[in-house]
């Protein structure tokens, strides 16, 4: 799955998926 970044910043979603791994 990819992240796409619709309410909120490239970064923050990178930091849920850090977290979600």
């Amino acid at each position: 799955m990819v992240p796409t970044p619709q309410c909120g910043s490239a970064p923050e979603m990178a930091k849920h998926w850090r977290a979600l791994s």
